[in-house]
């Protein structure tokens, strides 16, 4: 399934650059982030955290601000996902 979500959100990237609405160009570039993370692609998830972060430097959207830290927390490859398969 991601490769399907990586396409919608280029997608829709693509479409709110070209109404320049930057707020949800922002949050495209969140996403881009969370699904690189998933893919174990750190870097590319990094470099699209580090966009989000610097230009929501100023408080107004501190909302995605407080995503990104999440996300940002998420991304340690040290870390472990533990997923549960109930049928086993």
């Amino acid at each position: 399934k991601i490769p399907e979500a990586l396409e919608a959100f280029q997608k829709a990237h693509g479409y709110f650059m070209e109404e320049r609405n930057w707020y949800c160009h922002l949050y495209c570039m969140y996403w881009y982030a969370h699904i690189y993370r998933l893919q174990e692609k750190y870097p590319e998830a990094e470099f699209h955290l580090s966009l989000v972060e610097r230009a929501t430097a100023s408080d107004p959207i501190g909302y995605l601000k407080s995503l990104v830290k999440k996300e940002r927390e998420a991304l340690d490859p040290s870390a472990v996902d533990l997923i549960i398969d109930e049928t086993r």
